[in-house]
């Protein structure tokens, strides 16, 4: 009965139990990606027994102006919606290549922070709590006025990628910002009412002023992983910090550069020589 199902049809309907049981970036990826395949099929008439047959297809497609990590956000979204209806049929996924997470350098760091006195409080906030936390742009957006305990400069998390609660930390910088600007937004639940775009835009227009090739607000969790690992933190409590399901996505973050391997072996030469 599931094969014959329409495949817009199917879609739609995974769709709907993703975001009800899955946070809003889960959604948007998988309706991205399968929004994606079924332009390609070109058949509203397709059925999802048929999409299996143009899998390969789309995959080869995608294989040449795309890398195997992006392709298998394809496959991955291809291969769960199959599995959704119990249907048998798993496409291998292609070997990841070699990725290290991008961030941006300390003198770009400062460009942002010097300019940080022409931002209204909302942006400065957006800026400065992305760079203290590292938190993403979903969790940003959900923060909840009642999770902010301004005594202990801690915010309680409850809508995360991995839907698991966690603690995360600001500043004295933020915490100023904080207290002032909550007590513009009146009896909003959420600290910020707007949308990914408005943050999009903001850092659209930073990379213009300022100069900063491929500005994006995930550079910030980025480079708040990557301080943390270079002074000695844990990788461990890095992970937690991230929410990170795995270590093994939390060492993508290491930016480590010749005079920082030359630092680290310094420190250990009276012990081995």
């Amino acid at each position: 009965m599931m094969l014959i199902m329409k495949l817009k049809q199917a879609i739609n309907k995974y769709l709907d139990y993703i975001k009800i049981y899955r946070s809003n970036g889960t959604y948007r990826f998988y309706k991205g990606r399968l929004s994606r395949f079924f332009s390609y099929c070109n058949n509203e008439n397709i059925t999802l027994k048929q999409s299996i047959n143009k899998v390969y297809d789309y995959v080869y497609m995608l294989k040449e102006t795309n890398k195997n990590s992006s392709v298998n956000k394809d496959l991955i979204s291809i291969n769960q919606l199959f599995k959704y209806y119990n249907i048998n049929q798993r496409f291998e996924l292609f070997k990841n290549d070699s990725v290290r997470f991008k961030s941006f350098t300390t003198n770009e760091l400062a460009k942002i922070m010097n300019y940080l006195k022409h931002l209204n409080i909302e942006n400065q906030l957006i800026i400065t709590l992305l760079l203290e936390t590292g938190i993403r742009i979903n969790e940003l957006l959900n923060i909840k006025i009642k999770n902010i305990n301004l005594k202990d400069k801690t915010i309680l998390l409850t809508t995360t990628k991995n839907n698991k609660n966690r603690y995360v930390f600001y500043s004295k910088l933020t915490q100023s910002n904080l207290e002032k600007y909550i007590k513009t937004v009146g009896s909003n639940e959420l600290l910020f009412s707007f949308t990914y775009s408005k943050v999009n835009g903001l850092f659209r227009r930073l990379r213009k002023l300022l100069n900063i090739k491929n500005l994006n607000a995930h550079m910030f969790r980025h480079y708040f992983a990557t301080t943390l690992l270079k002074y000695g933190v844990d990788i461990y409590a890095v992970s937690l910090l991230l929410g990170h399901s795995s270590i093994k996505t939390t060492v993508k973050y290491l930016h480590y550069d010749f005079n920082d391997l030359k630092c680290f072996y310094e420190k250990i030469e009276p012990y081995i020589s």
